[in-house]
């Protein structure tokens, strides 16, 4: 898509929560090496272990899985401290995905069933909910935090997100509420929001218009059209006909 920066640009303006610029969304919108996955924002609570046995439990936000020379860590927000941090796999004892209350006592089994990372590097492992994340999980985020703009989301606009995804996966046999727990699961934010977008904008033009399409509907979805809103779909729909993408809504 040659005019990435034109919608990004459109989407910075329309989904901004607050007025003051927020700097960690400059910094994670251009890519970073060594990052394996971005854009993720599963809620979980982490139980990890450093070097001299001191244990430590805590709620997280997982936000990238990131590889650094030859380890591989949970990049997370401390929910309570509010704090960046580092987690080396080697050192996670446990963790508990809090929505779908399930615990994973092998962090690479948790990459792989809940966010469809295979570290491996073996196919064979992938259920058809991982495929599900491995092909629509950027989507996944940016569309849920699309949908929690105006405070909350509810049934509908969950139904419109495993709308587009049944329409991206139809060839694979999923459980679609499997799917909708894990958007349940998801607490984007807007730095989450721009790495996803980002990576969905360097995908194929026919990705981006079912994308585009399925974000007209949620902003569409409650029945009333502010004007801020009216005014960010004017502006989208001249930007993608531009691009020679032509948006039906029906």
């Amino acid at each position: 898509m040659k005019n990435k920066n034109s919608l990004l640009s459109l989407f910075t303006k329309f989904s901004h929560k607050n007025d003051e610029e927020d700097v960690s969304i400059q910094r994670t919108i251009q890519p970073q090496k060594g990052v394996l996955v971005a854009g993720i924002s599963l809620k979980l609570v982490l139980k990890t272990t450093d070097n001299l046995g001191k244990t430590e439990l805590f709620e997280a936000l997982l936000r990238r899985v990131i590889k650094i020379k030859e380890d591989v860590f949970l990049d997370v927000l401390d929910i309570e401290k509010k704090a960046p941090k580092l987690v080396k796999i080697s050192s996670i004892q446990e963790i508990k995905d809090t929505v779908r209350k399930v615990i994973f006592r092998n962090p690479y089994s948790f990459l792989l069933k809940s966010v469809g990372v295979d570290l491996e590097n073996k196919p064979e492992n992938f259920s058809q909910f991982s495929l599900v994340l491995l092909r629509t999980r950027p989507e996944i985020t940016a569309l849920t935090y699309l949908a929690l703009i105006d405070g909350h989301r509810d049934g509908s606009e969950e139904d419109l997100i495993l709308d587009y995804v049944a329409r991206k996966c139809g060839d694979l046999k999923y459980n679609p509420e499997e799917v909708r727990t894990y958007i349940k699961s998801l607490i984007p934010d807007e730095s989450c929001f721009y790495e996803a977008m980002l990576y969905l904008l360097n995908k194929e033009n026919w990705e981006i218009k079912l994308f585009m399409e399925t974000v007209i509907r949620l902003i569409l979805s409650d029945g009333v059209v502010h004007k801020n809103e009216q005014n960010f779909l004017d502006e989208l729909i001249i930007v993608l006909q531009n691009e020679g993408i032509d948006i039906q809504i029906g």
